[in-house]
């Protein structure tokens, strides 16, 4: 059996060589205290947790300020649309859906989709009629491997600064960890020691966005990560499409509610300067929080008959009526066919055509077009019934 010894160098980087030679009386003492009683590395928490303090968050009830944060989820769940749209939120100082946040610079380390983040923060500052001119998301412009020269290079441009970042996100671990072993607790606990540099050197929260196992309950990897952070925002998108918010694990005991978003397409005018390379119109996405709750498809499991083995499922589509009637106040904002003045004012009205194709867009795509087409009939019907909207020929409204 062979033994596997650390090299010197190895040793070196952890410290062990000083450790293993550390003696009490080596200690430096050179330094003045005031008294023999003063403590060096201790204190009091009894007599500091009397004093006031003032409880600091980047986003309200949602991240806290100088915090190791891991947001995890599913391949194409939202992690980057939502990491996004929280860095901009803070770099402007917009409430992020309602949540109030204090407004700072944010450093976003783009280790992959460096394009993709440009269309998407364009998108956000169009949705929000603001000029990005006016303010400031620092991005790096290529990836950077925390196990190289890059570390450093990072901290030397964030030094620079004029004012430090409110927030630093790193998008993603794996791709900032890269020659590192995913699934080694020691060597990814040197990657999350140097994300608490990070926090602690820049006074900064720390956002790192991950992909979840193949169970999708829990970080990929190592147990060290999970046990490294402060808190989890676990991202989760269902097979209509929506985006919802929740805490994992969470020190502070923070727990929001569960919160729920659907991504709203953005087009960019040809008087932007976007386009595609056949002239026409490039087209992005923004996250837009909904009340309505997931409108998943039911399944049902039945054995076939001519082959007890095989399992086959027979699968009918659902569309929520809350479902239905945010589909269709977005077709009324972007979609509005013509106006009517109704009991002495205008009302906007849409196509229905335009309104059931947009809403079956976010149902499951492996569902026949016929359940779709049924499944929206009995929400119209539902609504109409109730008088939440009105029918008139080919178009609707909401009165």
């Amino acid at each position: 059996m062979s033994i596997y010894k650390k090299t010197n160098e190895e040793n070196n980087i952890m410290g062990l060589n000083k450790l293993s030679n550390f003696q009490p009386n080596q200690v430096d003492l050179s330094k003045p205290v005031a008294n023999d009683t003063d403590y060096r590395v201790l204190y009091d928490i009894c007599q500091e947790i009397q004093s006031r303090r003032t409880v600091v968050w980047n986003i309200r009830d949602i991240m806290q300020h100088k915090k190791l944060i891991m947001m995890l989820g599913a391949s194409e769940s939202g992690k980057s649309f939502m990491a996004l749209d929280m860095s901009l939120s803070i770099a402007t100082g917009l409430d992020w859906h309602s949540h109030a946040v204090n407004q700072g610079p944010v450093v976003y380390v783009a280790c992959e989709g460096l394009t993709s983040l440009e269309m998407r923060a364009k998108a956000w500052f169009q949705s929000k009629n603001l000029n990005p001119k006016d303010y400031q998301l620092l991005v790096t412009n290529r990836a950077i491997e925390f196990a190289n020269t890059d570390f450093k290079e990072l901290i030397a441009d964030i030094e620079k600064m004029q004012t430090k970042p409110e927030l630093i996100v790193i998008d993603t671990l794996s791709r900032a960890s890269l020659g590192l072993e995913e699934n080694s607790s020691s060597q990814m606990t040197q990657f999350m020691v140097k994300c608490e540099l990070l926090k602690n050197y820049f006074n900064s929260t720390v956002l790192l966005i991950h992909h979840c196992g193949h169970k999708g309950d829990r970080a990929r990897g190592t147990s060290a990560l999970k046990a490294g952070v402060d808190h989890e925002i676990i991202i989760q998108k269902s097979n209509n499409g929506l985006i919802s918010v929740t805490y994992g694990k969470d020190r502070d005991s923070i727990r929001c509610n569960t919160l729920n978003f659907v991504l709203d397409p953005v087009e960019f005018p040809k008087s932007s300067g976007w386009q595609n390379d056949d002239g026409s119109e490039v087209t992005s996405a923004v996250l837009r929080r909904t009340d309505f709750q997931s409108a998943d498809v039911n399944c049902k499991t039945s054995i076939s008959k001519n082959c007890k083995t095989s399992i086959s499922k027979k699968c009918k589509a659902s569309i929520s009526d809350e479902m239905a009637l945010e589909k269709l106040k977005y077709c009324l904002e972007h979609h509005c066919i013509q106006t009517e003045t109704i009991s002495g004012k205008e009302v906007p009205m849409t196509y229905i055509e335009e309104w059931k194709k947009k809403t079956i867009e976010m149902v499951k795509s492996g569902i026949q077009s016929s359940s779709k087409t049924k499944a929206f009939s009995r929400a119209k019907l539902r609504l109409s019934e109730n008088n939440t909207i009105k029918l008139k020929e080919d178009y609707v409204y909401i009165p």
